[in-house]
């Protein structure tokens, strides 16, 4: 093939030429850990009434995910992985892209094989690629109204699948493009407003880099230069991203799977501020037997967009997405966990405290978005007392934990990712037998 000019050709020459050994052990080891915490999530999704949602659009086939009794073809079951991974909102990110690249590269490579040794090569590249791209569009992509996860996500699943199946530089650049070409642009509206067919979309855009890179095999193609465009016009503009700005990918060497994070508690990672001030005004008034009387979240504007309170048949990602609705479950219980969010979700005591929350935009809290996230609760109790709490996460810098410094909520250590893949499978098996399965992961001996 001729020497790549294009960036599509870039990549695909990168990733084909790419191996093991030329990734460091820490950078492996820590996409064990994000693997590790992606089945999790999937084994516990499917214990929820909401996860029959993965199969709307079902096909029967010998495949099947976690947990769940349906047997599917392949396609179906790409869907249903990202659909289960993304369901509990409790899934890794990539704090400088916005995006979530485990529910887009991960879903393609399990619906294809339980082989995980086979799987980490492809699985760092995907997840290199979606993020790269995500990041060069980053706050922009987000604030004008795209959803990255879907958008730079199917590249990152054509580029895994292509790895995976070890095809050749020119398949590798004709997936990449067909997969930018097909990708989903996931409106943002659609995650704000909570719909129920929304926790799909991640699993749809795996599938569409999967589909990608069958049309490729057959020699179909969209564009050599559909990032950049041949005048300006490529889809990183597009999506807000500037493609000089995009480092060459001879360089890589999956950096960014330093920044990649977990979470320590479900529910969108733009809750998660206001989520911790929370949990330290519980920690400081627990004891007190004080009722709440007015409490007022200040956060940025992208999170100020998740401000309402779900609708009426409060379903699982519908409550997972929404402000008020975390906070309160919060200030009742303490935390977000699996025991809480699977208790009765439109409970009074939650709607009460719902009641009384206000959301306001922050201008403190704005000016350091995104490297940070950020909110304060100012609550007024029955006695008159004023309570002030804030919480500051950074999502985006690298950490020798696995999830952001909070000052109030728990901190994943890997012993805490462990303990988090016990509690996640717990209906399934004991944790003795849960530990020797994420230490065998976690090991060489994949």
């Amino acid at each position: 093939m001729k020497t790549a000019t294009s960036l599509t050709g870039q990549i695909a020459h990168w990733a084909s030429e790419i191996k093991l050994s030329d990734i460091s052990m820490e950078r492996q080891h820590r996409a064990k850990i994000a693997l590790l915490d992606f089945l999790g999530c999937v084994h516990a999704a499917s214990q929820f009434p909401e996860s029959e949602s993965a199969f709307v659009l079902s096909q029967p086939g010998p495949h099947k995910v976690p947990g769940k009794k349906q047997s599917t073809d392949l396609s179906s079951a790409i869907v249903a992985w990202g659909t289960l991974g993304a369901l509990l909102q409790w899934h890794d990110g990539y704090g400088r892209g916005g995006n979530h690249p485990s529910s887009s590269v991960l879903p393609v490579l399990l619906a294809h094989s339980d082989d995980y040794n086979s799987l980490l090569l492809p699985m760092l590249v995907g997840y290199e690629v979606a993020n790269r791209l995500a990041a060069n569009t980053h706050p922009k992509q987000t604030m004008s109204g795209s959803a990255p996860t879907s958008s730079m996500g199917a590249m990152g699943s054509a580029v895994a699948v292509c790895k995976f199946l070890q095809l050749d530089q020119a398949t590798t650049q004709r997936a990449i493009g067909l997969a930018g070409f097909w990708a989903p642009i996931a409106a943002f509206e659609g995650l704000r407003n909570r719909g129920n067919g929304v926790p799909l979309h991640s699993g749809l855009a795996a599938r569409a880099g999967w589909e990608a890179v069958c049309a490729a095999k057959s020699g179909l193609s969209a564009s050599e230069y559909l990032l950049e465009g041949q005048n300006g016009s490529g889809l990183l503009q597009f999506l807000g991203g500037d493609f000089e700005g995009v480092e060459s990918p001879s360089q890589w060497r999956c950096e960014t799977m330093d920044q990649v994070y977990l979470k320590p508690f479900p529910g969108c990672r733009h809750v998660h501020p206001a989520v911790e001030s929370a949990m330290g005004l519980f920690q400081q008034t627990q004891h007190l037997g004080v009722k709440w009387k007015s409490i007022e979240i200040q956060t940025y504007e992208l999170a100020v967009s998740f401000s309402e309170r779900p609708q009426n048949n409060f379903e699982l990602y519908d409550c997972l997405m929404s402000l008020p609705w975390c906070v309160a479950l919060t200030l009742v219980e303490g935390s977000t966990s699996l025991d809480t969010i699977a208790k009765d979700r439109s409970r009074p005591e939650l709607q009460q405290l719902m009641s009384i929350i206000a959301i306001k935009n922050s201008v403190e809290h704005q000016s350091v978005y995104p490297q940070r996230l950020g909110a304060t609760l100012i609550a007024l109790d029955d006695k008159g007392s004023r309570w002030e709490v804030t919480a500051r996460l950074d999502y985006a810098s690298a950490s020798q934990s696995f999830s952001p410094q909070g000052p109030y909520g728990p901190i994943l250590d890997e012993a805490g990712v462990i303990q988090k893949f016990t509690e996640l499978t717990h209906a399934f098996w004991d944790p003795h037998v849960a530990l020797q399965k994420a230490q065998k992961l976690l090991n060489n001996n994949l």
